[in-house]
């Protein structure tokens, strides 16, 4: 991964965190797959496993709300991840 995928990447994880953090009204929107599944076509399965990952747990981390739900979305997100390459 070079410099500017680096950035792109770290960009993306604030985008995730912070779209989700806005209070709206609006059902069913999940930045978090949003922005890992083209991570995860032009990066690789790792990226988007890895980038599913970070952004789940950050946001929890964030957000106070670490538990074991943490664990379970954590491994559903990453597989989405990883499965998203063609």
């Amino acid at each position: 991964m070079n410099a500017v995928d680096s950035l792109k990447f770290l960009a993306g994880l604030a985008f995730a965190a912070l779209f989700r953090l806005a209070p709206m009204p609006v059902p069913n929107l999940e930045p978090i797959l949003a922005t890992t599944l083209p991570f995860a076509k032009k990066m690789g399965a790792l990226a988007g496993l890895v980038f599913a990952l970070l952004a789940l747990v950050s946001f929890d981390f964030v957000s106070g709300r670490l538990g074991l739900w943490t664990v379970y979305t954590g491994l559903a997100y990453a597989a989405v991840g990883f499965g998203a390459v063609e």
